[in-house]
């Protein structure tokens, strides 16, 4: 094994380290390394093989290592849009926010793009731009549909105002197979009568088909499309309309009951105005002349029943008095009368309806409706969606002017890969904004210039957005801590998206009042190695291809083994996973839900396990996706009482000092409705325990604190002078009481009432009585013992705790001193040490470093 940067190995040392073994012809053997990252990154290991000449081969992979705690994004966009030339300041919050993790990785990127449809619909033309765009599993029928329809509106923009030009030669092409692709596979969830189901095993949905019909219909403009098949879906939904023109769902994939959606009182406004749409655009599948005069006049038979359905439809809309009540099915029913109505009066009546209920912000540029409680300050998926669809309305209705406030606040909601919060308020969101792109399309260049500046960051940065780099986005990398500043001036289009990303140590959220989420892991993991695998020779030297196993090697083989005498026999033990689930009293779920668990490192979930769960009578799981560490098991529907699946997972490779792993529970359709917590491993586990021989845990250990106490080694004045004002020169010095510990993600996290604060640099107005959080990685041997008293010296910490209060970490560059109690200081033998740390404490504390 080489030596490689960032992490404890054998190979730490001067040498190369070596194993001899011996392998079996046509046969294969395991090696073991035992490596103990000291950082997140992606750290390269290579290993290499040698035989009796000297003749070999290398591997190498890299190790991917992720920070403790949890991922947290934050995305803001701004529209630059400006018609006359001026000059105006935006000012983007970057200060960190509470129980940040203490040493990570603060990041704020900013994305500046002054062509907005062309960057956020390139995206939709291929696979890999599809996943920053719809940040979403993609297991079930609508999941497939849903990867398709932005490719359709992309590719539609495009053509319209003429701008392939702008884009990669091939990039058509490949949108053009990602259709074709997408095909295909929805044609896997085709039943026999035409109609669709989120599964195969799952009974038929009408909203469903129609959004099938709806994507096929128009895709049939750039790829061949069974123009057969989509009217024998369109027969099968004209079977589910009711006496009074309204479609019904008798198994619905969503359920927006307590948000005026497809689904509850006035579901059937919303979800007939659906329908209307998909009807509307499959209409055109009827207008193709047949060779067959019989097939001629059937489809004409079938144009006619459409059309009559329409007619129904509409008028049904008309009518209905709930469509005003909510701004969903008001948004939605506008929409479909706008587009497939001959009734002006309804129409308009629609369009009052709709405006009635809209909002705006304080400065009158932005408007929206908002289909939750929660008014202007409600961006729920929900809302999006509703927004979209009055969007599309006013574009039908050639009211541009209104329409550019809509398409602003749609804009304002994108996150940072272009998408919105969840599926269909995205596939919507992007169907409107094209349709506005369309009609407000002008090849008129732009003049804009971007100046940045940060407190915290020396000199600023310019971006222009020309004339001539009209299609160019930058992407900047700043560090969060400081708001940053943006001078915007001139005239033009563009957009500004910021992502903000950080780990947290604790989950402190409001999502968990509403769902309900508990993982736990219960079981062992053993891993046993056998001497009589291996040659073991660690007497003298031998020939490079020959070189003895290391001793570190044979004393972590040894240790393995003796740790493994009590269950002899059993390699591969298995740990079992329950995960359960509930919704809270009042909850407002729109159906499917999805628990996305991050398995702890190097287990992976047994498939049959989980084949069971999905294939057995009862269901327990619609779906599952194994995607790397991360586990995501779809449920159609959250009960309101606890309910639990389980399944058994194995460790193929052994991982000590296992750290917490996070799993989420959120509705599919309103993903900010969702339920984020750590899990862990059992506290006595054996996978719990260090796998590493004493030299590397030694080198792992060069990071943590070490722990001193002021009697036993003997520490004077001159050893704290040294550390605190010359190596490593600290920035805070307290003498502390430690109250209580807890473990956070990974970390040993300990309140500490503040004894003397000696001198401090941050932490400005610290006084005795106060309490502060220290914070300790769970690798360190370091522990501090509550009611005991420290001296603690170290480098501040960027971060804050959920009080707001700065947080310290305590690592190699950390000073702490048990300090002994008063009684000890009188034996005659201690009381020059102890004079030495009054003296210190009393110094330090008035005049700092100074001589």
């Amino acid at each position: 094994m080489e030596r490689s940067e960032g992490i404890c190995s054998p190979a730490t040392g001067d040498r190369v380290r070596r194993q001899a073994v011996q392998v079996p012809a046509k046969g294969a053997l395991a090696v073991p390394f035992t490596v103990v990252p000291m950082g997140a990154a992606d750290i390269p290991i290579t290993i290499t093989a040698q035989g009796g000449w000297g003749l070999g081969d290398s591997v190498a992979r890299s190790l991917r290592v992720e920070r403790e705690g949890t991922a947290q994004l934050e995305e803001m966009s701004y529209s630059l849009d400006s018609e006359e030339r001026l000059s105006r300041a935006l000012e983007i919050p970057g200060e960190l926010p509470p129980n940040a993790l203490p040493d990570g990785d603060f990041k704020m990127s900013v994305r500046v793009t002054a062509d907005e449809p062309v960057e956020t619909l390139e995206k939709s033309l291929s696979p890999a731009g599809l996943v920053g765009l719809l940040r979403v599993p993609r297991g079930c029928a609508e999941q497939t549909m849903i990867y398709m329809a932005p490719g359709l509106y992309a590719m539609r923009y495009l053509d319209e105002t003429e701008q392939w030009a702008q884009l990669r030669a091939e990039r058509k092409q490949e949108g053009l197979e990602h259709l074709r692709v997408g095909y295909e596979r929805i044609l896997t969830f085709r039943k026999a009568d035409g109609s669709y189901g989120a599964w195969l095993h799952r009974d038929s949905s009408t909203w469903l088909t129609a959004f099938v019909v709806k994507v096929l219909a128009l895709s049939r403009q750039y790829q061949d499309v069974d123009a057969a098949g989509i009217r024998e879906s369109v027969t099968w939904l004209l079977g589910n309309q009711q006496t009074d023109g309204s479609f019904r769902d008798p198994h619905p994939v969503i359920h927006r009951d307590m948000q005026g959606g497809v689904g509850g009182q006035q579901g059937g406004v919303s979800l007939t105005a659906f329908v209307v749409v998909a009807l509307k655009q499959a209409l055109a599948l009827y207008e193709e002349q047949e060779a067959d005069p019989e097939l001629q006049k059937e489809t004409q038979e079938q144009r006619a029943r459409v059309r009559s359905s329409l007619s129904r439809a509409t008028r049904y809309l008309a009518a209905a008095p709930e469509q005003g009540r909510a701004p969903y099915p008001a948004a939605i029913s506008a929409y479909a009368l706008s587009l497939a109505s001959d009734d002006a009066g309804a129409i308009g009546a629609a369009d009052r309806r709709l405006r009635e209920l809209a909002l705006r912000d304080s400065e009158g540029t932005m408007m929206f409706w908002a289909a939750e409680e929660g008014g202007a300050t409600s961006a729920s998926a929900i809302s999006v969606e509703t927004t979209a669809y009055a969007l599309l309305h006013l574009v039908l209705h050639n009211d541009l002017a209104t329409a550019k406030k809509v398409a602003r606040w749609l804009t304002e909601q994108k996150n940072y890969g272009g998408g919105f919060k969840s599926t269909q308020d995205t596939v919507v969101a992007l169907d409107a904004l094209s349709q506005y792109w369309i009609n407000t399309y002008t090849p008129e260049g732009n003049e804009l210039d971007l100046t940045f500046s940060s407190p915290g960051r020396s000199g600023t940065k310019k971006v222009i957005l020309d004339r001539s780099q009209n299609h160019i986005q930058e992407e900047l990398q700043f560090s969060l801590g400081d708001n940053l500043r943006v001078k915007v001036e001139g005239k033009g289009k563009g957009t500004l998206t910021v992502l903000k990303m950080y780990n947290v140590l604790e989950l402190h959220n409001s999502s968990c009042q509403s769902l309900g989420l508990e993982v736990t892991v219960s079981g062992d993991v053993r891993f046993e190695v056998d001497e009589e695998d291996y040659d073991y020779d660690y007497g003298g030297e031998a020939p490079a291809a020959e070189a003895p196993l290391h001793p570190i090697h044979w004393f972590d083989a040894r240790r393995r083994r003796r740790r493994e005498a009590a269950d002899p026999g059993q390699r591969n033990k298995d740990v079992a996973y329950s995960v359960c689930i509930w919704r809270k009293p009042g909850s407002r779920l729109s159906g499917m839900a999805i628990a996305d668990i991050t398995l702890l490192s190097g287990f992976q979930p047994h498939v049959d396990d989980l084949d069971k769960l999905k294939d057995l009578a009862d269901r327990y799981i619609s779906h599952y996706e194994v995607q790397g560490q991360r586990l995501l098991l779809y449920f159609e529907t959250v009960p309101q009482e606890r309910d639990c699946v389980g399944f058994r997972a194995a460790q193929p490779v052994p991982v000590g000092l296992l750290q917490p792993a996070s799993a989420s529970l959120y509705d599919f359709y309103e993903p900010a409705q969702r339920c984020s917590i750590f899990y862990t491993a059992p506290a006595r586990s054996r996978f719990v325990s260090a796998l590493c021989s004493q030299d590397v845990c030694q080198c792992a250990e060069g990071a943590c604190p070490r722990l001193r106490r002021t009697l036993e080694d003997q520490v004077t004045e001159a050893n704290r002078t040294e550390f605190a004002c010359y190596s490593p020169r600290v920035q805070y010095g307290y003498e502390v009481r430690v109250q209580q510990e807890e473990e956070l993600s990974g970390f040993r996290a300990y309140e500490a009432e503040i004894l003397e604060p000696l001198q401090f640099t941050e932490d400005v107005g610290l006084k005795a009585g106060q309490s502060r959080r220290f914070l300790v990685r769970g690798s360190c041997r370091t522990r501090l013992v509550p009611g005991s008293r420290y001296l603690v010296m170290g480098q501040d910490g960027e971060t804050l705790d959920p009080q707001g209060r700065r947080q310290y970490l305590l690592d190699a560059a950390a000073w702490i001193e048990l300090l002994p109690e008063p009684s000890r200081c009188r034996a005659t033998a201690h009381r020059n040490l102890c004079a030495q740390l009054r003296a210190f404490a009393q110094g330090y504390g008035q005049n700092g470093c100074r001589v």
